[in-house]
C-alpha cells in the first residue's frame, strides 16, 4: 500500500499555480491532485478536429491550465503532459487529475 498513514501529500507543483494538493484514494490506490485555488484548473483535453475539449471523467489528455484573473483568462496546453480528469472531493469542489505523466 502506498503512503498507508498519509491522507493528503503536497507534492505536485508547477509554475503557474504553485504547490497541487495531493490526496490519496485508498480504494483505487492513487494519488489525485487539486489545485490549491478555484480561479485555477488543471483539466486534461483531447482535440477534436481543430478545437480542444475537456475529457470526461476518468480520461486521460493533455494537460490544461486555466488561470481566471480578474481582468483575463489564461489557459496554457501542455501538449508534453498527460492527466486523468478527477471528479472533486470534499474539501474541494473543483475537478482534480491524477496519473501526470509528462513524456520529453
Amino acid at each position: 500500500r502506498l503512503y498507508s498513514d498519509t491522507k493528503v501529500i503536497p507534492l505536485y507543483g508547477d509554475f503557474l499555480f504553485g504547490d497541487a494538493i495531493g490526496i490519496y484514494d485508498e480504494e483505487n490506490n492513487k494519488l489525485i491532485y487539486y489545485p490549491p485555488y478555484p480561479a485555477c484548473l488543471i483539466l486534461p483535453v483531447k482535440k477534436v478536429s481543430d478545437k480542444w475539449k475537456i475529457v470526461d471523467y476518468g480520461e486521460r489528455g493533455k494537460k490544461a491550465t486555466l488561470i481566471s484573473r480578474p481582468d483575463s483568462l489564461l489557459v496554457l496546453i501542455d501538449e508534453k503532459e498527460e492527466v486523468t480528469r478527477e471528479k472533486p472531493r470534499e474539501p474541494f469542489k473543483w475537478d482534480g487529475f491524477s496519473n501526470p505523466r509528462r513524456v520529453i
